[in-house]
């Protein structure tokens, strides 16, 4: 697994009340906004479901990244009555690639199997793929196929970027397998992918992230958008109840020790770490993959 989070020890998560209670402050606070559950592996929290049931409850509107290892009929099935609206699969390409970037010769067929079971208990599917080096000659052809299945809603992708499970360290793409070598034919390919994008294919970042995106693959070291916004974006609950605005700065706050999620996100600490983001220049996950800000570039 390309993140290689696996290497990291969970701590213990905190009560699933805890997060119920957060997910309703939430809902009161800011409406029907998203909730997105991911990983390492949501599906092996016994948090899930009842934050999934609580957060839909308060109208909130659910979805959850997996690799679908374990997204049987079942699991599906539970995850659908509790509410759950969107399934978001990690799957990075055809079965020989697939398999090989998660270390399992059954990755892709369980991938499968989870679209199936998602879709036949009404759950929209979407797929989420980090190019790297081992699948950028493939991804045109891997948007053709999924367009042809109507299982599947879309496709977001996303950059490789420094892994998870590793301490970080500069330049870490010159030693990185997995890293694109070839700025140039990286960016013809992610031209081809807006050209597909714009011609109905069911790619669902937005077109000026791809222009990110080439910038970013040409010179990890010198790209950097013009500010950070993740702080208004939103904030990341960790499993064992810390609250985070961005990972590279201190938690804001704890739910286990009593904390309510409002006071959090509002308080001093949570300004301060907010003022000094906006400040960051530095090149991260967040900026680049899942808090794009067009309007920063």
């Amino acid at each position: 697994m390309h993140c290689r989070i696996w290497r990291k020890s969970p701590p213990p998560e905190i009560d699933a009340e805890l997060l119920c209670q957060a997910a309703r402050d939430v809902a009161a606070w800011l409406g029907p906004v998203e909730v997105q559950i991911a990983g390492g592996e949501p599906l092996l929290s016994p948090n899930l479901l009842p934050l999934v049931r609580c957060a839909s409850e308060a109208g909130l509107a659910v979805t959850l990244t997996t690799n679908g290892f374990a997204l049987e009929g079942e699991v599906a099935r539970q995850l659908a009555h509790a509410g759950l609206q969107i399934v978001t699969l990690s799957l990075d390409g055809f079965d020989h690639v697939h398999n090989r970037l998660r270390g399992r010769d059954d990755a892709f067929a369980l991938a499968q199997r989870a679209i199936a079971h998602a879709h036949d208990n009404g759950l929209r599917v979407r797929i989420n793929c980090v190019i790297c080096a081992l699948n950028l000659e493939i991804l045109q052809g891997f948007v053709t196929w999924l367009n042809d299945d109507p299982r599947v809603e879309g496709i977001v992708f996303q950059a490789f970027v420094q892994p998870f499970g590793q301490a970080p360290r500069e330049r870490w793409w010159e030693n990185e397998p997995l890293f694109p070598r070839d700025a140039a034919r990286t960016r013809a390919v992610l031209t081809e992918l807006l050209h597909m994008k714009r011609a109905g294919f069911p790619i669902l970042n937005p077109d000026p992230q791809f222009a990110a995106m080439i910038d970013y693959f040409a010179d990890p070291g010198r790209f950097a958008l013009r500010r950070c916004s993740v702080g208004q974006f939103g904030l990341t609950i960790e499993g064992a109840g810390f609250v985070r605005l961005c990972g590279r700065h201190d938690a804001i706050g704890n739910l286990g020790r009593g904390e309510r999620l409002i006071d959090i996100v509002t308080g001093a600490k949570a300004e301060a770490v907010r003022a000094k983001m906006q400040q960051c220049r530095e090149n991260c996950h967040l900026l680049i993959n899942c808090c794009f800000d067009e309007d920063a570039r």
